[in-house]
């Protein structure tokens, strides 16, 4: 396992979960109000949004594994082991550029996030055949269709699944980025107005994409480092024995 790696994506979820909160806050609140009480059972809501959070990071965990798998197979294909690097370097960018847009200096998650908008055309239908949500499976399955939801976010988290070179790693990396994002998320289906007026706040934002754009400059830097020939911890093996004289 990539410890620094793995580090990173827990962090990514949980430092960008005002970018959760403003992106998918609409519908998780929505739904918490469309949610259909389960007997007599406690908490009946927080039971159907802990199914829709298993779902969502289920997804990102299978997107993780094949992406990590797919990383593998071109490094291996292709015969460089320089290719991890560069993964993980465009997914360091991609967070520079998550947390310009976290702290509203920037808008260009919206190209990262056109990636995935047709397979979000393709999903949104099977989504909307499944509200209301009245039971736990539906809530999952509802979740698992959330979680192809273009994200900018999750495109960066996803490039360092596939900078993993491992299916293994790559899942495991998706859903430690996955179980980051949870909290808020259910704070946002809880305390819907809270949640609304704390990603409003400027300051907070800011807080939080300064963070995300010093992770990202972390990753990037790790990257120049191990091509310069410094053994940095959490580098791929290959790329380290390459650059080593």
């Amino acid at each position: 396992m990539n410890g620094p790696v793995l580090v990173s994506a827990l962090l990514m979820g949980i430092l960008g979960s005002t970018h959760c909160a403003a992106m998918c806050g609409g519908i998780s609140g929505v739904l918490s109000g469309g949610l259909v009480s389960l007997g007599k059972r406690p908490s009946p809501r927080l039971v159907l949004h802990l199914g829709m959070s298993a779902g969502r990071v289920a997804t990102y965990a299978l997107l993780g594994a094949v992406l990590g798998g797919l990383g593998s197979a071109v490094s291996s294909l292709v015969g460089l082991g320089a290719v991890p690097l560069v993964l993980r370097a465009l997914a360091g960018m991609s967070l520079v550029l998550v947390g310009l847009h976290l702290a509203g200096l920037s808008r260009s998650t919206k190209m990262l996030e056109r990636w995935g908008a047709p397979i979000w055309r393709r999903a949104e239908p099977f989504a909307k055949r499944l509200l209301p949500v009245r039971r736990v499976p539906t809530a999952i399955a509802f979740g698992a269709v959330w979680g192809l939801m273009p994200c900018g976010l999750v495109y960066a988290a996803l490039g360092l699944a596939a900078a993993t070179g491992s299916a293994v790693d790559g899942f495991v990396t998706m859903a430690l980025f996955g179980l980051g994002t949870v909290p808020a998320l259910l704070l946002v289906g809880a305390f819907v107005r809270l949640l609304s007026r704390l990603t409003a706040n400027v300051g907070i934002r800011r807080l939080a994409g300064a963070t995300v754009v010093i992770l990202g400059l972390v990753n990037v830097a790790s990257v120049v480092a191990v091509a310069s020939g410094a053994n940095v911890p959490g580098a791929p093996v290959c790329c380290v024995q390459r650059s080593t004289p």
